[in-house]
């Protein structure tokens, strides 16, 4: 068995902790990583982002406290926390992770990935393109492009997303945020602290734990 080993912060990708900066200030307290990293393997960093994330978390919940809690990130948790469907067995056979409109398309122009686990997101995209199963979703969008779908399906309260070239997308991720938000920076209004509950500051907000 491989023996635990120390990661070093940039051993995973840093964007999910840097989302978290308006949050964390000059906070000290770190939250350590643990390896070896062996779990996943790819062109996209899958292991790395959920470490990622995981810390991310971690480190939120210890800024909410306002003080250290103990807290680290190993990433065979992690792994058996995001692949444990992989595992998975109903009565010795291995379940259906996605609807069958969920994944990935062919359309007259790129491909798409749709999602349609949930009934209501099923029904929004049948009805963005007219159609009322499986072999006439398909038929339709080899009669469209990829964006034209995308387009369409999220004009009709559906999700999708077109396929992009990964410089396409690494330029969108840089020219514009993924979530806009107008208004105020401040994470949230100011308020007088309660005098009647426990609660902790962060940001100028007192957040009760309850």
């Amino acid at each position: 068995m491989e023996s635990r080993v120390s990661l070093p912060t940039e051993s995973v990708p840093s964007e999910p902790l840097t989302a978290l900066n308006p949050l964390l200030g000059t906070m000290q307290w770190t939250v350590p990583l643990f390896g070896p990293r062996r779990w996943w393997s790819g062109p996209l960093d899958v292991e790395g982002l959920a470490l990622a994330s995981v810390r991310a978390a971690a480190t939120a919940a210890t800024a909410l406290a306002g003080e250290p809690l103990g807290l680290e990130v190993d990433a065979a948790h992690v792994f058996g926390a995001f692949g444990s469907i992989d595992f998975l067995r109903v009565d010795g056979r291995r379940p259906a992770g996605f609807a069958p409109l969920s994944g990935f398309f062919p359309t007259g122009e790129g491909w798409i990935r749709l999602h349609a686990n949930y009934p209501h997101h099923e029904a929004a995209l049948l009805r963005a393109l007219s159609v009322t199963g499986e072999d006439q979703l398909r038929d339709a969008l080899h009669r469209i492009s990829a964006r034209g779908a995308e387009k369409a399906i999220r004009a009709g309260g559906g999700i999708a997303a077109a396929v992009r070239p990964r410089m396409t997308g690494a330029r969108a991720a840089r020219d514009e945020p993924w979530t806009p938000r107008t208004g105020s920076t401040s994470p949230c209004p100011p308020t007088p602290r309660p005098t009647d509950e426990p609660v902790w500051r962060v940001y100028g907000c007192w957040i009760s734990p309850g």
